[in-house]
């Protein structure tokens, strides 16, 4: 989740709030994107949201100098005032990703902060929630800030996955089978290259029309099956064109469309696109799970404390009281959890942190 520091100029070179346009699992490039910014920082500018950029109506997006990447765009000309209300904010995007397609608003939450912006690292939860679950004015927002990116790296090496979407090239191996199998969910696929004598570097390109993208959770709102726990990129076989893709396909000279595969190999095939779990929001790339949120604020708590500080063990160890006694000064504590799943030791933690662990690779297509 985005925290924007007091100052800030956004901008395609510092693409703080972006906006990915995917469609049918394709990164895209959209027909018009166009946002707006709004306080909702306080109780009463939270039921009605202030606008604060541009004045009214909506800034538009360049589709040239705002682009940052195939279908990834920049929210740029807004400089953070210096004596912002520090909060809860949103971006609203409005957007049409192709010319048949209708005109969507999607809407987008992050903060502002009176320091320099998020510390370089994955955030899960903002600086708002902690607030608004009773963090004291005391703490300021970098200390928080540390405790939320701690939290946040934790859950990713617990569960093997990460939470928001982000742009990577893949090189992965080809297995000769159809499909290729990813360890984390798709969002957008920008374009495939296999690698081809002599060299066996990625150059050939596979043309989208004969794959599919397996992220059904964003193009139908599908979660039975769930993509996100087995994600993959599959070559659409001549068995397949009797359902609803038999229209992109046109008769190829030479070949069967039946032999396609990706070719067996080591960091052969190279896909670049957006990946992460999320989950859908009415934008086309998806949100943190809430859950994952919940994790977060819940695990940000134990790192808030200096390691001097008292508080900390309370904040680690507060789930083990089981028995207090103020006049004896008695403390009873249960033992660390010794049945089911125990990841950080906390079961209200773990059981959630359950849920979203990625499943065991079994290297087969």
């Amino acid at each position: 989740m985005v925290a924007i520091g007091r100052g800030e100029i956004l901008s395609a070179s510092n693409p703080k709030l972006t906006f990915i346009a995917q469609l049918d699992g394709m990164l895209v490039e959209p027909t018009s994107v166009d946002f707006a910014i709004f306080d909702r920082s306080d109780p009463s500018k939270s039921v009605i949201p202030a606008q604060v950029f541009p004045n009214s109506g909506t800034q538009g997006v360049d589709l040239v100098t705002d682009k940052i990447g195939t279908g990834r765009y920049a929210a740029s000309g807004w400089t953070v005032d210096a004596n912002a209300d520090v909060g809860r904010y949103e971006v609203r995007w409005t957007y049409q990703l192709s010319d048949s397609s209708p005109v969507k608003t999607a809407r987008v939450e992050f903060e502002v902060v009176a320091g320099a912006g998020a510390i370089i690292g994955p955030a899960y939860a903002l600086v708002a929630d902690l607030r608004e679950d009773g963090l004291l004015d005391s703490v300021d927002d970098a200390r928080a800030q540390q405790a939320i990116v701690i939290a946040s790296r934790m859950i990713e090496q617990v569960t093997g996955r990460f939470f928001e979407p982000r742009a990577q090239d893949l090189l992965v191996e080809g297995k000769g089978a159809r499909a290729l199998l990813f360890d984390q969910p798709i969002v957008g696929v920008e374009q495939i290259l296999i690698g081809t004598e002599p060299s066996f570097t990625p150059d050939l390109v596979v043309d989208s029309d004969y794959y599919r993208v397996f992220n059904r959770h964003l193009t139908q709102g599908l979660t039975s099956p769930d993509d996100r726990n087995s994600p993959k990129i599959e070559f659409i076989h001549q068995d397949d064109l009797n359902g609803v893709y038999d229209w992109r396909f046109q008769p190829v000279s030479g070949f069967s469309i039946r032999s396609f595969s990706f070719p067996p190999g080591v960091q052969n095939v190279l896909v670049k696109g957006v990946y992460g779990y999320t989950e859908p929001d009415g934008t086309p790339w998806g949100a943190t799970p809430v859950l994952i949120r919940q994790a977060t604020k819940m695990l940000a708590r134990r790192y808030l404390p200096k390691m001097s500080d008292e508080c900390g063990d309370d904040a680690r160890d507060g789930w083990r009281i089981v028995e207090e006694r103020t006049r004896d000064q008695t403390v009873k504590m249960a033992d660390p959890r010794k049945f089911g799943s125990q990841v950080i030791g906390d079961p209200d933690i773990d059981v959630l942190l359950v849920m979203f662990t990625r499943p065991p690779a079994l290297g087969a297509a």
